[in-house]
């Protein structure tokens, strides 16, 4: 992708700005066979969101999946079929991509042609698999705001940049790719004063140390990785 062809554009709604850039989702670990072979009949009513929209899940897998309901569900009375848990600070669309993860290792099927979710849903996803103890979901998010990157040529918008700011300390993988991601539309010009009267001091002192910095050339080897492998 010619990166002398930058076009952004700011969404209303501020999820988004646009831009390029780009990567894919990375291959989730299944779940040995013999774990399928067993019998699992208990399962876990997840009440999400504040209207507590019931979600059906088998509770061996979630257990397998989630080291928080690993935890937690051991804990609880274990007569009867079916447990309740409640997560009334999350909702049905970030719920959505955490169920769909924990069943077909994707948080969304490329291959069958589904729309990738937007920035929003996939930060809030992001933001349940951080309290849900599934690394291996965040990094799959991660993955999935690459390919939206890359794909729809944007950087999430101002507000969801600040929620992650606070929401993560130096280092975090999520911290890091978004400022990447700002600095290079930064350098770009186009709407770079815009974006820095909105962005609190701190990051934008950040940003202003990235910018300064050259960027980093993409190998032969790196760019084949922008390439769908699911």
């Amino acid at each position: 992708m010619d990166r002398t062809d930058l076009h952004c554009e700011e969404k209303q709604d501020d999820t988004c700005i646009r831009m390029d850039s780009g990567l894919t989702t990375q291959a989730y670990p299944s779940l040995s066979s013999t774990f399928w072979q067993k019998p699992h009949s208990r399962f876990v009513i997840v009440l999400v969101g504040a209207d507590e929209v019931p979600f059906g899940i088998h509770k061996d897998v979630l257990c397998a999946r989630s080291p928080f309901y690993g935890g937690e569900l051991a804990t609880l009375d274990q007569n009867g079929l079916e447990l309740v848990c409640k997560l009334p600070d999350t909702d049905i669309e970030a719920f959505g991509c955490l169920q769909s993860f924990i069943y077909t290792g994707q948080v969304y099927r490329m291959k069958s042609g589904d729309s990738i979710p937007d920035f929003s849903v996939l930060f809030r996803a992001w933001k349940l698999a951080k309290t849900l103890k599934m690394a291996h979901l965040q990094t799959n998010l991660l993955d999935c705001m690459a390919v939206r990157h890359y794909q729809m040529a944007s950087i999430p918008g101002v507000q969801i940049i600040k929620e992650a700011w606070e929401d993560t300390e130096e280092g975090c993988p999520l911290r890091i790719k978004l400022m990447d991601w700002m600095a290079e539309y930064m350098r770009d010009g186009n709407g770079a004063a815009k974006l820095a009267k909105r962005l609190p001091n701190e990051i934008l002192s950040e940003l202003c140390m990235l910018i300064a910095r050259p960027p980093a050339k993409p190998t032969p080897e790196s760019l084949a990785e922008l390439l769908p492998r699911v």
